[in-house]
């Protein structure tokens, strides 16, 4: 309520309401696309949408009801409030229920006993066999990092974790790049294995983008997805990112996408989302 805007002009910007923010660009408010917007005029509240943000303007789309009453040139809208969305804390809070059950202790908190089990356990699973010499990507990996890629290429304690870990500048995302690449051409070592379809996750955006931009000397926008979130549009991504992104689809739409390239690379929320597409359809989010 500290950023609502009173007696407020809109002017028609193609399908969209555009709203001047004076404080936009330094973010007071805060405002990204997606956001709900609170018009209230004439003593009706419309509920309206955030379809893009310029740098002091805000574009927004309502219901056709409100856009053919609404007379730009003489009307001004009583009250203007932008909401917080709410959506990535639901979907944070919808994976932590979750996992227990989903992943299940062996992944969650690892223990010596899991190990054991998952040693003696004989299943029908082909396992992942690693090669003998390896065409690595990197030619600046230690023996470390490559001893690192091959038992993540083996996956024999799976569904536990193998965790890379260190300071910064100490090559873990090169490593993981390389595993990345390792795994994704599996089956040119052996016609016996099958493609391995990966999901690469990053908690920010700015760390997937990172993680496209290396790996995109190897995998083509046809091997590779960068899943934008609703909120980010491709003019906001690195431009060697941009090839690999899909915008303006919605979730529906972006799975055939995703199931057509071996590689979708993505925030984890945006990920989790995905994953929650159709059940939060069915509830009602």
């Amino acid at each position: 309520q500290l950023f609502d805007m009173e007696s407020v002009s809109l002017v028609h910007s193609g399908r969209f309401l555009k709203l001047y923010v004076a404080g936009l660009a330094e973010g007071r408010p805060s405002v990204l696309r997606g956001d709900v917007v609170l018009c209230l005029w004439k003593g009706k509240e419309y509920r309206g949408r955030v379809a893009a943000v310029e740098l002091l303007d805000v574009l927004m789309e309502f219901h056709p009801t409100f856009h053919n009453r609404f007379n730009v040139n003489i009307d001004r809208v009583d009250r203007v409030r932008f909401t917080f969305g709410r959506t990535i804390f639901r979907t944070s809070h919808a994976g932590v229920f979750r996992a227990p059950k989903d992943m299940g202790p062996a992944m969650l908190m690892p223990h010596s006993v899991h190990v054991s089990r998952l040693r003696l356990r004989h299943d029908n699973r082909p396992q992942r066999v690693c090669p003998r010499s390896l065409r690595w990507a990197s030619h600046s990996l230690n023996q470390e990092q490559k001893y690192a890629v091959q038992q993540i290429i083996k996956a024999s304690l799976r569904p536990m974790p193998y965790v890379i870990f260190g300071p910064p500048g100490t090559g873990k995302t090169t490593t993981l790049v390389e595993a990345v690449y390792q795994l994704a051409n599996l089956h040119n070592y052996d016609c016996n294995q099958e493609k391995v379809n990966i999901l690469l996750v990053a908690p920010s955006n700015d760390a997937v983008d990172i993680l496209v931009e290396k790996l995109s000397p190897y995998f083509p926008p046809s091997e590779m997805i960068r899943v934008l979130a609703y909120t980010r549009s491709t003019n906001q991504v690195p431009e060697v990112v941009r090839p690999y992104c899909r915008d303006g689809m919605e979730p529906y739409q972006l799975i055939p996408e995703i199931m057509s390239v071996q590689i979708t690379v993505a925030t984890v929320n945006m990920a989790a989302r995905l994953a929650f597409t159709g059940e939060t359809a069915r509830k009602g989010y």
